[in-house]
């Protein structure tokens, strides 16, 4: 018996597999025509993701005051432009006041996948792309 412990050496471990390439995992960006214009949703940083974060918990906030006294529509939109911001550089408040309660609500689900990663995933058929108005660029 030793006193000293040995440690098993690298050779003792078995090869380590690769399952799964996380540089393969780039994010694409998405495009989407509103008011006959093209509009291109960016891949998200993590920085973003933080702060589109904070934004949907703001978005929460007022989705709950609807029907109220305190519910201030200039003050959804506002928060509503800085989310889509995020991602969507071409996006004005402009454009945000001229949408429709569908479009808000189609443009929130779009860019919650595309914040969450699962856009990636979801909008690659051609099936979604035309059914969504939805298209992929490279």
């Amino acid at each position: 018996m030793s006193i000293f412990s040995i440690k098993p050496t690298r050779q003792d471990y078995e090869p380590i597999k690769i399952v799964s390439d996380l540089d393969a995992l780039v994010q694409e960006s998405i495009a989407f025509t509103l008011f006959g214009e093209r509009h291109i949703l960016k891949p998200v940083t993590l920085e973003q993701f933080f702060k589109c974060t904070n934004l949907f918990a703001e978005i929460d906030g007022y989705m709950k005051q609807v029907g109220s006294a305190s519910a201030d529509l200039d003050s959804f939109l506002g928060v509503f432009h800085k989310l889509v911001s995020q991602v969507c550089e071409t996006m004005t408040i402009e454009i945000v006041k001229k949408m429709s309660l569908q479009q808000v609500a189609a443009l929130i689900g779009v860019v919650m996948d595309q914040v969450s990663g699962k856009a990636s995933i979801k909008y690659t058929s051609s099936e979604v792309e035309k059914k969504n108005g939805l298209m992929r660029t490279s």
